[in-house]
Parts: C-alpha cells; structure tokens; sequence
C-alpha cells in the first residue's frame, strides 16, 4: 500500500487530471457536503464509519473515494467502485490530513507556527506567547480552546484542535491576511487522530501531563503516547522545526528528549534546576510575579500582574518559544508581561465585597492541587472554598481523586455541576464527595463540605458565606460561557455569575 506523504498527494492529484493539488475543487470527511468532482474520504470514527455513507457521497457526485476497507470481491489498492474511481489507504485520517494541506497549497510552510502540547497551561502559554510576538511587531494568528484568531479577528472556537479541512483553509486565510507567526493549541486528540499532521511547525511546545481525557485514550500510558507523537512523528517530516520547548520538571522530559529530532531547550521552575530557562530570583505575590530568568539568549527580568508557579512557567514557555525563534528575548519579554489577564485561568474576579476570588479551569486532579497549592502559598493566613464539579459522559475514575485534591488543600469543599451532559449532576457529585469521605474517615480531611449541584447556587452560597478576605476560586469551567445538559445547553459564565454576587 502506498506511503501517504506529499508525493503520493502529487500522484492523487495527477490521477484526476489536474496538474497540482490545489486545483482539486474540494476535500471531504463529511459526505453532507461533498459536491461534483470533489474528492470524498472514508473515515472511521469512534461511533460512525464514513465507509457507510459512500453511496451518499457517489449520489453527490464524489470524483475520488479514499478508502481504508476493501470492497466486496476488491482487495485492489486503486480502482472504479460503481463507477467512481477509488484509491485505498491504510489511513484515511492521514490521507485527508496530507490532502488538505496539499489544496491549499502548504500554507504552514508560508509563517511560523507553534505548537504546544500538554494537559494544562496550553491556553495560558499560547496567550503569553502572542503577546511577546506582538511586541516584536508580528502579525499573529492562533488555534486554541477559546478562540481561533487571525490577526485582530477573532472567531468562536468550535475544538482545540480542528480538523484538517478546517485547520488548512484557516491557515490559508493567515497567509492572506499577512499572518508572520501562528500559534496552536495541539491537543491529545489531535495527535491521536491525525489531525496536524502535514503541519509545518517551526518550534513546539510541552507543557506538562496529568490524569486526562481517560475516557478516550483509556490509560494514561497512551494519552502520553499520543502527546509524544508531536515530537517524535510529526516534525520528523518538518524540514523547518527550529527547537522544542519542554518542561524539564515533568516525568516525560527526558522520553521527550530521546524521541524528539531537533534541539530541546529546557525550562524549570526550580531555583536551583540547570535548565537552560530557570529563575534565578523569583517574588510571588497576588499582586503577581517579580524576578529574573536565565535563559540561553540572556537574562531577562519579569515584572508580571499574572499569579502563582503555574504561570511563572507559562511565562518561561513563551520566553523559550520566542528565543528559539530568534527574537530579541528582551523586547520578547516586555511583551509576555504585558499580558494582564488570561480568561479562566486564576483570573481574578473583583467587586463590593471583601472576597478574594479567582475562577480557573482547572478540571483536573493535579490541575487541583497546583491552583490550590498557589493560592494557599499565597494568602496562607486565609480561609480557601473550592467550588467545582466535574463534567459527565467523560473520565469517571478522576472524580474522586479531584474531591480528594480539594479536600487536602481547601478550608471548604463546595461541590456542584460543571457539564453533567447525559449524565444525573447528582450522582457525579457523589462521585466527587466518596473521594472526600475517604480522607476523613482517615482523619486527614476536616473541613467543611456542601453540595449543591445547581452552579449558580453554589457560587452565590461561597461568595455570601465567606469571610473577609476569603479566597474562593471556581473551577472547572473557566472560560467557558454555556453549561450543558445533555437535552439542552444554557448560558452561564463562571465569571459573571460571581461579579454579579459580589456586587449584590
């Protein structure tokens, strides 16, 4: 079976009579929206097979079928299916990956791009690092959770990371808008499904690797794996990758290190770490973060109102991005500081009341502690609530080990809903408190622990029961500005919902 690679794209192209890819009039996974002459590609997903809308996609006149399955009596590699020709792959994902950068003519090949990699912090380095290049003078464009961006123009994103025949044509409008430097959000399903590759990274980026999206990857060892191939497999083939930025601090560092083809460039948070980007002097406040960085292109001072170790780190990815794509480091840094705020996550939320309260995304076990844990550091003469839940039809076995992080670390457990979909709210906060209970029958966990599965509520009973100067941070959610219920999905901002109580 043929290598699906550039060429092979070539000879596709060629096999249809035209004389370069960009000249095929359309690239489809979606047989709703294949149209004459356009080429339809068959592919597998968790719950729907694409083979099995083939006669739709003939019926709306597909000029190409690529396939994975073998016809009934045709184990031929290329051929004519009821009078449509065919080409079989043995990965279609791939094949629509490499056939969409192709027709719109490689446009990753045409300004930097960045990618980055890793549980949490992806959004918040993504962010920082935009915001160094700007200061340099780049125009920007980005991929992430919250929004895809091309230069000032912002759209709402649909995934972290999209598809191919979404992400190319997107591309492809940076390039027209004069995009110098883009920045993408690569998640684990991206990776796992294919989608970036055929992307032509110029530098990327790991963050770090806790408990996660379980319930697609099964075990934690193959959620590692599928991080892993953005350094081992798909810049392999990036003639253009100029470094990696990776956390030295993490367990993966150094299986990143053997596997990855090009220069890595280390960063720590340790005050002692020989990691080329470390602080050598560092003041946390919440007011924000003071102090010095060694990096390899010179040391540079941080004067950040951003809060807490997570986003020092975050901080030194940006710095590492912009070093290994030779920007002045300086002028890159003066940049990364004058970001402000980064929505939902440790954003502080202000009003009337005398509360200190933050909402973050953190939706995960570790991602817990180390909100928790800066917080904690930070105001330790002050009462800390936890608000969150945790959300249904995804990983259930984090539940009570997330109940577990905030008991050991919060005065007061809050537990509600975050997006119980399908699932009974009730019965995932159960979940969460079984985590909790365990520690205090075990006499470790004492504090106080309600439930109140309606999110609103909850917010408003942390916000009006609290102390002066209480620390309260919302979690989970972030970002985000809709719940959803499975049936139907509402409107609801963690952020607002907590500026309108502490105002009220």
């Amino acid at each position: 079976m043929p290598s699906v690679d550039r060429n092979w794209v070539e000879a596709v192209a060629q096999s249809l009579g035209y004389k370069s890819p960009t000249e095929i009039p359309g690239i489809t996974a979606n047989s709703k929206a294949v149209k004459p002459g356009w080429v339809f590609v068959a592919v597998k997903g968790s719950k729907v097979d694409g083979h099995s809308f083939i006669p739709d996609a003939i019926a709306a006149g597909a000029g190409l079928l690529i396939v994975e399955t073998e016809f009934p009596g045709d184990a031929r590699v290329r051929g004519v299916y009821q009078g449509v020709p065919y080409l079989r792959v043995a990965n279609s994902r791939l094949a629509l990956a490499h056939l969409s950068w192709a027709n719109y003519d490689h446009p990753t090949d045409k300004f930097a791009l960045v990618g980055i990699t890793g549980t949490d912090g992806k959004t918040s380095s993504a962010q920082l690092t935009l915001s160094g290049l700007q200061a340099c003078g780049h125009t920007t464009g980005s991929v992430g959770t919250i929004t895809y961006d091309i230069d000032k123009a912002k759209e709402p994103a649909s995934l972290t990371t999209p598809g191919p025949e979404i992400l190319a044509p997107l591309f492809k409008r940076m390039v027209d808008a004069g995009v110098q430097t883009a920045v993408m959000e690569v998640s684990s399903h991206g990776l796992a499904l294919n989608r970036v590759y055929g992307c032509n990274f110029r530098c990327v980026v790991f963050t770090n690797i806790t408990r996660d999206h379980l319930d697609f990857h099964g075990s934690s060892k193959e959620y590692a794996n599928a991080k892993l191939l953005l350094f081992s497999e798909v810049i392999a083939n990036n003639p253009d990758t100029l470094g990696a930025v990776v956390n030295q601090d993490d367990p993966l560092y150094q299986r990143i290190v053997d596997v990855c083809p090009v220069p890595v460039v280390g960063f720590s948070l340790n005050l002692d770490s020989a990691a080329a980007i470390a602080p050598i002097k560092v003041h946390y406040g919440l007011d924000g973060i003071k102090g010095t960085l060694r990096t390899p292109w010179g040391n540079v001072s941080i004067d950040s109102k951003l809060i807490g170790k997570n986003n020092l780190k975050n901080i030194m990815t940006a710095i590492g991005v912009g070093g290994v794509l030779g920007h002045d480091i300086t002028r890159f840094a003066v940049g990364v500081c004058q970001l402000d705020r980064i929505p939902g996550r440790l954003e502080a939320v202000s009003g009337k009341r005398n509360v200190n309260v933050f909402v973050d995304f953190a939706h995960t076990p570790d991602a817990i502690t180390g909100v928790l844990s800066i917080l904690k550091e930070l105001a330790p003469n002050h009462p800390i609530t936890a608000v969150f839940g945790a959300g249904g039809s995804r990983d259930a076995g984090k539940r009570p080990l997330m109940g577990r992080a905030a008991a050991l670390l919060a005065s007061k457990v809050v537990v509600t809903s975050d997006n119980p979909r399908a699932e009974d709210a009730k019965a995932i906060a159960a979940q969460i408190v079984a985590g909790i209970d365990e520690l205090k029958e075990q006499g470790i966990a004492t504090g106080e622990v309600i439930v109140e599965t309606d999110r609103r509520l909850a917010i408003k009973l942390a916000i009006e029961t609290a102390e002066d100067g209480e620390v309260i941070v919302i979690l989970g959610k972030g970002h985000e500005t809709t719940q959803d219920f499975g049936t139907r999905v509402i409107h609801f901002s963690d952020v607002e919902v907590a500026k309108e109580y502490l105002d009220s």
